[in-house]
């Protein structure tokens, strides 16, 4: 553990995790994208059903990577209360809001 922390620190690289949001958690853009993979004998249709009924709106979908799609959280709703319910679903592989990792200084 101490050897890979050392390695790290010797980079000079730091990642920091950072969601876009402010103190109350919500505001920024990315703060209410989050990226929703469902199971791969999940239909189209349930898909569409999930978005309609936790009102996601669809902004990119990963060809590569099946069932994958970053998706956005209207205002009116608490970004990671959806990700909580959305967890909680059958047919989510993951769920995960979409976060900004930095590096300080890359070698």
């Amino acid at each position: 553990m101490k050897r890979v922390l050392i390695c790290l620190l010797g980079m000079g690289m730091m990642i920091e995790a950072m969601s876009g949001a402010n103190a109350r958690g919500e505001e920024g853009k990315r703060g209410r994208e989050i990226f929703v993979r469902f199971k791969a004998e999940v239909s189209q249709d349930r898909i569409q059903d999930l978005f309609k009924e936790y009102q996601l709106e669809v902004i990119e979908k990963y060809p590569a990577i099946e069932n994958l799609y970053l998706c956005k959280v209207p205002l009116d709703l608490k970004t990671q209360a959806v990700i909580r319910k959305l967890e909680k679903e059958g047919d989510v592989a993951y769920v995960e809001a979409n976060q900004k990792v930095e590096a300080l200084e890359v070698r």
